[in-house]
């Protein structure tokens, strides 16, 4: 009966040492772990290798106790040694399973947090086209406001020169007036002393009248008399 080994890799624990393939340093895998796997270094001492190996033993007729403490003591070394390559492998297979179990769960976070990136950037791209439709329909209404902007500073100037005119033309109407008022309270005092120089030259008139009038009453009567007179003719004449 041949002895059994363990496969490093796919843990197979009763495959015949024939169908073992070995490297230079002594390790080595199943057949079918072998040929599926390209191994430039050894699986348990990192040893580089050759082309894996299998071995071909002679098995020769003997007594069977004889065979039978061969195979005993053949089985006692290979598991020794065995043993401690199992030992070793186990450690390097358990170091190796728990790095790809890390492995494992940095590449869950990662997609995890690859995940998280991409709903956040669909998000913020939609975001960010709402905002260019806020900002488009802002910018519309800011052109559509510095163009009233512009219309009333266009009013507002035309109303600042008018307003500015209305007052150059009110000053200049007041000034005018000023002068009229001036012209016709210079002409009321003239008329007015006039008028009083009238009527000093009035009273004064009539005073010399009423001395006359004291003086000469027989003249008067004459002169009606003469009147009187005259009438005939006057009317001879008509």
């Amino acid at each position: 009966m041949s002895p059994l080994a363990i496969c490093p890799i796919c843990t197979s624990e009763d495959v015949p040492i024939e169908d073992f393939r070995f490297s230079v340093c002594g390790h080595g895998l199943c057949k079918h772990c072998a040929e599926r796997v390209r191994w430039k270094q050894c699986f348990c001492c990192r040893a580089p290798v050759n082309p894996a190996h299998g071995l071909f033993p002679i098995f020769m007729p003997t007594l069977n106790s004889a065979n039978t403490s061969f195979e005993a003591r053949s089985q006692q070394s290979f598991s020794r040694t065995t043993d401690e390559e199992d030992a070793k492998s186990r450690k390097d297979l358990a170091a190796l399973q728990a790095t790809t179990r890390t492995q494992e769960r940095e590449i869950a976070k990662l997609e995890q947090e690859l995940a998280t990136i991409r709903f956040t950037s669909e998000r913020l791209e939609r975001d960010n086209a709402g905002l260019n439709k806020d900002v488009s329909k802002y910018m519309d209404r800011s052109n559509t406001y510095k163009l009233e902007k512009r219309r009333l500073d266009k009013e507002l100037q035309s109303l600042n020169q008018r307003h500015t005119a209305l007052l150059a033309h009110h000053e200049e109407f007041l000034a005018d007036s000023r002068k009229v008022e001036i012209k016709a309270e210079e002409e009321i005092q003239r008329l007015n002393a006039k008028l009083r120089l009238q009527t000093k030259k009035a009273k004064v008139l009539g005073m010399q009248a009423k001395k006359r009038d004291k003086k000469r009453p027989r003249d008067d009567e004459s002169s009606d008399s003469e009147l009187v007179i005259e009438r005939p003719l006057h009317s001879a004449r008509a």
